[in-house]
């Protein structure tokens, strides 16, 4: 995976599990660590999936996807 599809995938992630309180500061860390060329903070958002889902499973469509950052971010 690239740095793009990394920062996509992680963007897609938060709009679609994690609760909406938490979306503009996630989405704005992603805009930022990847406007200053930083290697994607995955581990923290992936982390955040776990402790402050809004209870949406990992839908089917998402597991390689899921699979994948996990494999890129830790």
């Amino acid at each position: 995976m690239t740095n793009k599809e990394i920062f996509d995938g992680l963007r897609l992630i938060v709009k679609t599990y994690i609760s909406e309180h938490l979306h503009q500061e996630l989405l704005g860390l992603l805009s930022e660590r990847e406007a200053l060329g930083d290697f994607p903070p995955g581990k923290g958002i992936i982390a955040s999936v776990d402790s402050d889902s809004n209870g949406v499973p990992i839908k089917q469509e998402h597991k390689k996807l899921w699979s994948d950052l996990c494999h890129h971010c830790i």
